[in-house]
């Protein structure tokens, strides 16, 4: 997986932060160290019966034909902001029909409450790509941390449900794991799962520092 700020120069009402994502991504990005995937303490008490299950909403995605035109409105029609974009390439990520990889470029926005993560589709393999023409841009989908995405799954399982994975991106060449489950869970929008691991809390860390925002407990 690789994950990279970018620099937007045609929307000069985002801050880009770009200084410091160069600092911090790369710990996301590259390989694996050795305390990478080391168990993080739970910091949320779901409610079923052994404690477990999804806690507050990480983020919320919205799908777009044009990132840099919807960070512009977001920005200044509404007046949110700054924002953190990047890049996102993920060629392990294995596809519901056997494929493996997708690319996108993405940002996240701090709307007042909540993270707002904008996804444009790079490729035409991605559920993102299948969303705009199916039904064009709108919300995409709910993204939830949780301590472990198979241990996530599972109990979903044992609970009577059996999610199709659509993005299977919980390989070893992903630092940050994570995953899509179709949305019927969830109203029609697909459910993320992110993993809490090293990996991801640097990442996530480092954006929601740059928005001004906080991280959901």
């Amino acid at each position: 997986m690789r994950i990279a700020g970018d620099n937007i120069g045609s929307c000069p009402c985002i801050m880009c932060m770009s200084a410091r994502r160069r600092r911090l991504v790369p710990a996301v990005r590259g390989p694996m160290g050795a305390g990478a995937g080391a168990a993080v303490s739970p910091r949320y008490q779901g409610s079923r019966s052994d404690g477990s299950g999804f806690p507050p909403v990480h983020h919320i995605g919205m799908v777009v034909r044009d990132r840099d035109k919807a960070l512009a409105n977001l920005s200044g029609t509404m007046g949110f902001g700054p924002a953190f974009p990047f890049e996102g390439i993920f060629p392990d990520a294995l596809l519901a029909n056997g494929e493996r990889g997708l690319s996108l470029k993405g940002a996240f926005v701090w709307m007042r409450n909540t993270a707002v993560e904008i996804v444009e589709p790079m490729d035409d393999r991605s559920p993102h790509y299948e969303f705009l023409q199916e039904r064009g841009e709108g919300l995409h989908h709910l993204a939830y941390w949780v301590d472990s995405v198979r241990g996530e799954i599972a109990k979903m399982r044992a609970g009577g449900v059996d999610p199709k994975i659509l993005v299977d991106g919980t390989g070893p060449g992903n630092d940050v794991p994570w995953c899509y489950l179709e949305g019927e869970m969830a109203g029609s929008a697909l459910v993320e799962l992110i993993e809490r691991n090293e990996g991801s809390e640097q990442f996530y860390e480092a954006v929601f520092e740059a928005i001004g925002g906080k991280i959901p407990v």
